[in-house]
């Protein structure tokens, strides 16, 4: 009977756990063209992995957390002449938001943005009406995303890929089937 408790508490505190990870997170900012959106991706992130020591920088900034943010970060970012830049990192976005000095990650003092040469991938901005919200990381779903193609913080490429599912057929309705007809 112990062992059964054991097992069942086990379980109960892996459920929990597994709820308490499931939360949708504040996204990034991105500027570009006149705009500023939402960006469902994390471009500091190549950085502070490779670069222990301006992650422990960084680190001194967050305090506490939230499951709403991860990482306890929160950027915001500009395209221009066809570069990626950070242009302001805030840690504790949830609550109590400090910034983080671009020097600390290796902006010029004074400088007002830091070249994102670190980071090449692809940045997903989400585009129209929200068509399911997912209360996981970024992955609701959007009419569109525009997927921006970076290398060495170079934009590269720009994409807007249609989201398939506003593409499906409606199911086909489903009947009993007909009785056969007698002979």
């Amino acid at each position: 009977m112990i062992t059964f408790r054991w097992v069942l508490l086990a379980l109960m505190l892996g459920l929990a756990a597994g709820r308490a990870a499931a939360t949708a997170q504040i996204p990034d900012q991105i500027s570009f063209d006149g705009q500023t959106a939402a960006l469902y991706a994390q471009p500091i992130q190549p950085l502070l992995s490779a670069r222990p020591d301006l992650k422990k920088k960084v680190d001194r900034y967050i305090k506490g957390g939230c499951s709403a943010s991860w990482s306890g970060l929160r950027a915001s970012w500009e395209i221009r002449d066809d570069q990626l830049y950070l242009v302001r990192l805030e840690a504790n976005p949830c609550a109590d938001p400090k910034d983080v000095p671009l020097r600390k990650l290796g902006a010029a003092r004074g400088a007002d943005r830091l070249l994102a040469d670190w980071y090449s991938g692809q940045l997903r901005v989400p585009q129209g009406a929200e068509i399911e919200y997912v209360h996981m990381g970024f992955e609701s779903q959007y009419e569109r995303d525009l997927i921006l193609t970076v290398e060495k913080g170079r934009i590269v490429g720009r994409e807007v890929r249609e989201n398939p599912l506003l593409q499906r057929p409606p199911p086909e309705p489903q009947y009993p089937p007909e009785p056969a007809p007698e002979s």
